[in-house]
């Protein structure tokens, strides 16, 4: 119900992100997103967000009021898109493929040494 209430996320770290989950959440809840440059950030929104340099607050406020200012469908239309890249690359099923496959070239790499 809070995503729900959202109309853009930020996420404003300025060190140590890995893989923020609360982006890929906003954006399976159709959010569009505003993220510092640290981790996986930039990978997770790709298109469908917007990413900025760590600790610079002017490019985080022109990021936040450039989605403020689209009319409400083209957001929709941003946020649709960001939903459909979680549920392609970071569902649960995508996910578990990934791992599996990881495991199974690691097995195979040990397997031939």
């Amino acid at each position: 119900r809070l995503l729900n209430a959202v109309d853009v996320l930020l996420v404003s770290s300025a060190w140590g992100e890995g893989f923020p989950n609360v982006l890929a959440e906003a954006m399976a809840t159709e959010i569009c997103c505003v993220t510092t440059d640290l981790g996986e950030s930039s990978n997770i929104v790709s298109k469908y967000g917007k990413t900025v340099p760590p600790e610079n607050s002017q490019e985080l406020a022109s990021a936040v009021l450039s989605f403020l200012e689209l009319p409400l469908q083209i957001r929709t239309e941003i946020g649709r898109g960001a939903r459909k890249r979680i549920d392609k690359y970071y569902s649960i099923c995508s996910i578990s493929k990934q791992y599996m496959n990881l495991y199974c070239s690691a097995v195979n790499l040990s397997e031939g040494s």
